[in-house]
Formats: C-alpha cells, structure tokens, sequence
C-alpha cells in the first residue's frame, strides 16, 4: 500500500513538471516574442531620425505609426497572457511543495534521496535556462537584428554597415565566451586531471578576475586520493565535484548579491573530515525569508542544503542585515 501511494505521488510530481515545463516553456516563447517586437520599434524609430527621414513622405510616417501601435498592442497581450502564466505556476509551485512534502512524509532518508536529486536536477535545469535567456538568448537575438540592419546599409552607406558588422563580431565573441563558460560549469573539465585542490585554486583565480572590484581571498588544503582504493576513486571523485558545485554557489552567491568589499574561503581537512567556511562582509540576509521565496529567484541557497544533505553533511548560514554572511559545511569523505 505504501508502494502505491509513492508511486501515485511521484507520478503527481511528474506531471505537475511537465505542467510547469509547458507553462514556462509558453512564458519563454511570450519574452522571446516581447524582445523582438522591441528590437522591431527601435529598429523603425532608428529609421525615422535618420537623414532619410527628410525624404520620407507623409504615408510612410503615417505607416511607420500603425505598425508601432501594432506591436505595442501586441506586447500588452502578450504581457497579460504572462501574468496568467505566473499565476498558474505559483499554483503548481505549490502544488509541489505539496506532494514533496508528502512522498517525504511516506518514504525513509534513502527513497528519498531520488527525489532530492529530481528536485536538485530540475533546478538546475531552470537556473542554465534563465542564464542562456537572460544573456547568450537575448545577445544572439539581437545579432539576428542588427545583421539584418546592416544588409540594408550595404548599398546605401558602407562605413556604417561595416561599423554594424564589426560590431555583431565583438558581440557573437563575447556571447561565445558565455556559452563556454556556461558549458564549462557543468563539469570542469580539469577536475579529474588536475584534482580537487587545483581545480578549486583555477576558480579562486577566475573569481578574483571576473569581480577584481572585491577582495577574494582563500585557502585550500590538499584533499588526497591516495588513501582511496582505485575501485573506489570514481565515487570519490563525484563526492568531491559535489562539495565542488556547492563552494561554487556559495562563493558566486557572494560576489554576486552580497556587495562585500571581502570574501574569503577556507577548505581544511582533518582526517576524513572537510571543513568549509565563506565568510563576506556583505549587506547579509534574512535566511527564512530567503529560503520561503516562490519566485526561483534564490533557489541556489536550496539546492547547496540538499546536496550537502545527499552527502549526509551539515551546513549552517549564519546572515544578518548589514553585518555580512557567514557559511559553515562539514562532510566526511566516504
């Protein structure tokens, strides 16, 4: 009977994702639809204060005015039609804080370490997909416009189509580099090469360039596989990328929302035990009204709880408003 009610739940939680998944996919296809009627009106706006304009006649004005209105008209429908798709998701959202809650009332610590992982998964799904929208999506979009703009300034001015082209170059380099950086925080592809403490010194070094406005310092003790039998050296090392992806979260988190002037890491092991500590000097934070967020806003803070939690660890954030943030980890290496 237990089974079945699992089996039930799960199920729920299944399709209440790929409701989720069609709602978001339809709210991403209504922003991709927003931006390009923007890139649009600028486009023809651009066109009016141009030297061209002193050649247009009244109709083409007049033209130029409906087809704004247009798509103006369109972006309000479109933005209706995305509130009613937050509002259908912040009811799934808790439709699946629901079932979570119940498939763990029903299942011990090890069935419910599947779930964590969905849920873990999921997420992180919609955190790379905000990331490639939010930047390399829009950027390629805009590309898209500006060759475009800059065919139709070929045969009528070519200083200003090669300017327009020059720039799509250095704007596609810069959304590339984005991409790989995006690629490469899947899975650092140094890792297995380099090891666990090497790996971590290369991303203290890529901080310390990418936020050079605020001090990051670290300290990182060597974490050896000698002690493991080779057998057991793959775990050992998908145990570390996880400890990895949350010292990750933790430090980006930082630098990113905190606005510290200070960030420092601390990796120590002692025996068979890690120790890690990043403490910022930042504006802080109240961890309940973070963690009772529904807007995926903060989700980075969760998924660092379940994973250390997988790992059958312990972590602690101490955060007060205007006093800086303090994150404290202890996991034993299997």
């Amino acid at each position: 009977m237990k089974e079945d009610k699992l089996s039930i739940l799960e199920e729920l939680y299944e399709d209440s994702l790929q409701d989720k998944k069609i709602l978001n996919d339809g709210l991403q296809k209504n922003l991709d639809r927003i931006d390009e009627i923007n890139v649009f009106i600028d486009s023809i706006r651009k066109n009016e204060e141009s030297e061209f304009k002193l050649f247009s006649p009244r109709s083409v004005e007049i033209t130029n005015k409906e087809k704004i209105d247009d798509n103006e008209n369109e972006i309000k429908k479109l933005e209706l039609e995305n509130e009613d798709y937050h509002q259908r998701l912040n009811k799934i959202e808790k439709q699946l804080d629901n079932i979570v809650y119940l498939i763990e009332e029903n299942k011990s610590r090890d069935e419910s370490m599947h779930l964590a992982i969905l849920d873990i998964q999921e997420k992180e799904r919609i955190r790379i997909s905000r990331e490639l929208h939010d930047s390399s999506l829009q950027n390629l979009t805009h590309l898209v416009h500006m060759l475009e703009l800059s065919s139709m300034f070929i045969e009528q001015d070519s200083n200003r189509a090669k300017l327009e082209l020059s720039l799509c170059s250095q704007n596609l380099k810069r959304t590339i580099n984005e991409i790989r950086d995006t690629i490469f925080n899947l899975r650092p592809m140094s890792f297995d090469d380099l090891g666990f403490k090497k790996c971590m010194e290369n991303f203290g070094e890529d901080i310390k360039r990418q936020y050079f406005n605020c001090e990051f310092k670290y300290d990182i003790d060597e974490i050896d596989y000698d002690f493991m039998e080779s057998n057991n050296r793959e775990f050992l090392t998908i145990f570390l990328v996880t400890v990895y992806r949350v010292i990750q979260e933790a430090v980006i988190n930082a630098m990113k929302h905190s606005k510290a002037s200070k960030v420092e890491l601390l990796i120590k092991r002692v025996e068979d035990i890690i120790t890690i500590q990043v403490d910022d000097n930042g504006v802080g934070f109240v961890l309940d009204d973070v963690l009772n967020m529904k807007d995926n806003k903060h989700f980075g803070i969760c998924i660092m709880y379940e994973r250390i939690y997988l790992l059958g660890g312990k972590i602690k954030i101490n955060s007060k408003l205007h006093y800086g943030t303090n994150i404290s980890i202890s996991v034993s290496l299997p």
